[in-house]
């Protein structure tokens, strides 16, 4: 019979069924001649998954917080929380395994079931690239992968140990208490720390500021002050006003010495020092009735050779009454007096 019918099922041109990772059907073909006489034969027919996984929305991710101009750290944070995704992975097999090199599986946020994955990881400062793989039940795998850079911002904490003022005493040595740094990435004794005390010149009374500057390991720099106070001794300091005479008649003049002392008893060269000088009725707490203020060396205070200070006070004030005398160095804020002073 040369016109055998022939027909197969699933018939020629059909669409085959595939269920992960492969599935099989068998194709059963039947010939039939013209005497109704029969042949049947069979083949498999396997549909097989022979592609990779594929990543959809990824290169580069969305992320959350989304990114603006680049993820810097907050001051009170050693890491950055970071989120990528929801991002796509398509396969033609079941759900694939999908994994980061860093990070972990946001499961809140992500529905494998749908293709869809978000990570989370707590990011350091610095560069790390991020690598994500899907792998299918063929073993079959794709990998991308993005970078991610984290930026410290934010400078060392700087805590004086000590007073933010100092007062040290004309002819000591200054050594600065030191400080205490902390800093959100970088550990303390990494951060350079800088205290600066050559301003600080212990033979002249005056107020003097030491910088110091703390450096994290990104160059973030911290800068705070400790202000030092060059005093004249606070006891044997001063010589106290000497008066020339303490009972005066009013108008006459009144020659007022004093002097301030280093630690050793020694008369300091106070010159640059302006002295102010007030005259007190009652007490020297009383109501002030002449207040003048001069270098020592100008016409009113007069500097002596043995660096005493002397003022001629012509005593144009109120008769009958007491009066105290009283001096302050401009530099230190100190003061001195003299006992009372008779006008008569």
């Amino acid at each position: 019979d040369p016109d055998v019918d022939v027909v197969c099922s699933p018939a020629s041109g059909s669409i085959f069924p595939f269920a992960s990772p492969q599935l099989t059907t068998t194709v059963t073909c039947t010939a039939t001649d013209d005497s109704m006489l029969t042949d049947t034969a069979t083949f498999d027919v396997t549909v097989q998954d022979t592609t990779a996984p594929e990543f959809g929305n990824f290169d580069p991710p969305d992320f959350e917080p989304p990114l603006v101009d680049r993820f810097e750290l907050g001051p009170n944070n050693s890491t950055f929380t970071l989120r990528w995704g929801p991002f796509e992975v398509i396969d033609a097999g079941a759900v694939p395994t999908v994994t980061c090199n860093v990070g972990q599986l946001d499961a809140g946020r992500s529905d494998p079931s749908q293709g869809l994955y978000t990570f989370v990881h707590d990011f350091p400062v610095g560069l790390t690239t991020v690598s994500c793989t899907a792998t299918d039940s063929l073993g079959q795998s794709a990998t991308a992968s993005f970078p991610v850079e984290i930026f410290d911002v934010t400078g060392p904490v700087i805590e004086l140990i000590g007073d933010a003022v100092v007062t040290v005493y004309i002819g000591e040595t200054y050594t600065d208490p030191g400080v205490n740094v902390t800093d959100n990435t970088t550990a303390a004794g990494d951060i350079a720390v800088d205290i600066d005390t050559s301003t600080v010149d212990t033979d002249t009374v005056g107020s003097y500021t030491v910088n110091i500057t703390a450096t994290d390991a990104y160059d973030n720099q911290t800068t705070a002050t400790r202000t030092v106070s060059v005093e004249y001794e606070p006891y044997a300091g001063a010589t106290g006003i000497r008066p020339t005479k303490l009972r005066v008649k009013r108008g006459s003049s009144n020659a007022l010495y004093w002097g301030w002392l280093d630690e050793y008893g020694n008369l300091v060269d106070v010159r640059g020092d302006t002295q102010i000088l007030r005259i007190r009725e009652g007490s020297c707490g009383g109501p002030i009735v002449l207040e003048m203020a001069g270098d020592p060396g100008s016409s009113d205070f007069r500097f002596k050779s043995d660096n005493e200070v002397q003022f001629n006070w012509q005593a144009d004030v109120k008769k009958n009454r007491s009066y105290c005398a009283e001096v302050e160095s401009s530099r230190t804020g100190q003061q001195q007096y003299s006992p009372l002073i008779e006008v008569k």
